[in-house]
């Protein structure tokens, strides 16, 4: 008997999970699944994920946390399904080898017309977004060089949504976003929640205040009040104001921003403004 080890993708929006259709001519073509396929010879399980992402939907990202394993057996293999949250970078994904995409309430995945080996994999998802929610216990560490590739792909996703390219050179501001984590990623900090890497920031004087930069949490992990503990930590390391740029399209941000205490200082071009708070955290 063949036997099979295949990886697939949880990527998350809020409460929904993606799914997608296998498309007439496919193996399993009609049913729904958590896209990814095959590992390779020799690929670690993230790596293929990865892999078969971009392959498939033309879509880069990031694995997270392996969530679970799947076992299918039937008279032609032996498949073993492991499921890894993805970080999506890509805003939008391309249909190679599905014809629909969909975003369900994690709730309701039980119940769609799943592949088999799929069927374990949507009941553990159910079950891991609605565990009550608890405060994550956050830890730091400085970032490295590995981590350029990661935040620059953060970056780059964040300015094909909310940037106004047709105002500017992209590939020239991707260029100098690069060249600016090259030259000072040993100056941002990874975020760690429960031990495992959960996104990034950088605080650093500026101007004779503190500027905040690149505070990105990734998606498993939003929602959770992570943001919201960075920025308190780093009012509380400072008397000085404390200012950050953010796109004007990023109303979720905004809006964190506002109840944090950051007011709109200035427009910065047409696509993004500065907020600033008075910082009277530090030293309580």
């Amino acid at each position: 008997m063949k036997e099979l080890h295949v990886v697939c993708a949880i990527v998350q929006a809020e409460e929904r999970v993606l799914i997608a259709r296998r498309a007439e001519g496919q193996s399993n073509a009609g049913l729904w699944e958590f896209p990814g396929g095959k590992i390779e010879a020799g690929e670690a399980p993230q790596m293929a994920l990865q892999r078969e992402m971009k392959e498939e939907f033309g879509a880069d990202g990031l694995t997270g946390a392996h969530l679970c394993d799947s076992h299918y057996s039937d008279e032609r293999m032996k498949l073993t399904l492991s499921a890894f949250f993805f970080h999506l970078f890509t805003p939008e994904l391309q249909l190679r080898v599905h014809d629909e995409i969909r975003f369900v309430n994690a709730q309701e995945l039980p119940a769609c017309a799943l592949s088999p080996a799929d069927v374990p994999i949507a009941q553990a998802v159910a079950n891991r977004l609605s565990a009550p929610s608890q405060t994550p216990v956050l830890s730091y560490e400085p970032a490295d060089r590995t981590d350029i590739d990661a935040l620059f792909a953060l970056n780059r996703a964040l300015i094909l949504q909310y940037e106004d390219l047709s105002s500017l050179q992209p590939e020239e501001v991707l260029r100098w976003v690069h060249r600016k984590l090259e030259k000072r990623i040993t100056e941002y900090t990874r975020i760690l929640v429960n031990g495992k890497k959960a996104g990034y920031f950088h605080f650093a004087p500026s101007g004779g205040k503190m500027e905040l930069d690149d505070l990105y949490v990734f998606p498993m992990f939003r929602g959770q009040g992570v943001g919201t503990q960075v920025i308190r930590r780093c009012l509380a390391q400072t008397h000085l104001p404390v200012f950050l740029y953010v796109f004007n399209g990023n109303t979720r941000a905004i809006a964190l921003y506002s109840r944090l205490g950051f007011t709109l200082r200035e427009a910065v071009g047409d696509t993004r403004c500065m907020m600033e708070t008075v910082n009277k955290t530090a030293g309580c």
